[in-house]
């Protein structure tokens, strides 16, 4: 007699604990696409640092050096057509090619050689618009960094 106890308590269990079970598996599906949700959008994200518009030899030319070149024109009230971005482009491959013609002609030119055009070059502008200061805040940026954007074409 104990046996057919036995299956009924156990039916019994089974038919209480079933709706339980689904739910847990329902739960457990859930939190788990959730989490693989929350996984998939906490991944970084590739952010583009600059671009290379063009090569010339072993120089590039760089996106950010076109938008610099525009943001200066701005910057010192010059006047910016629709195809600036393009004639820049064009200005800066012709300007790459040519300092690679000059580097096979020329004579080598030390850094210090190189140190001393740009102070001339640094002080010329500072006479023109009368302070380092008034220099820097027309340039929008300081005299090292005005040096640094002079350097390689010197």
């Amino acid at each position: 007699m104990l046996k057919p106890q036995i299956i009924k308590a156990r039916s019994l269990l089974e038919t209480t604990f079933e709706p339980m079970l689904y739910i847990k598996r329902i739960t457990t599906v859930l939190l788990l696409t959730f989490g693989l949700v929350v996984a998939a959008n906490a991944q970084p994200r590739k952010a583009v640092a600059d671009k290379i518009v063009a090569i010339v030899g072993d120089r590039i030319i760089l996106h950010s050096d076109i938008i610099n070149s525009i943001l200066d024109i701005q910057r010192q009230g010059g006047n910016i057509p629709d195809s600036a971005e393009c004639l820049i482009s064009q200005q800066a491959l012709v300007s790459k090619v040519l300092m690679l013609q000059a580097e096979k002609d020329s004579l080598p030119v030390t850094d210090e050689e190189v140190e001393a055009e740009l102070d001339q070059r640094i002080r010329y502008f500072i006479n023109q618009v009368g302070t380092q200061e008034a220099l820097e805040e027309m340039a929008g940026k300081t005299v090292y960094q005005i040096k640094d954007d002079a350097r390689e074409s010197v």
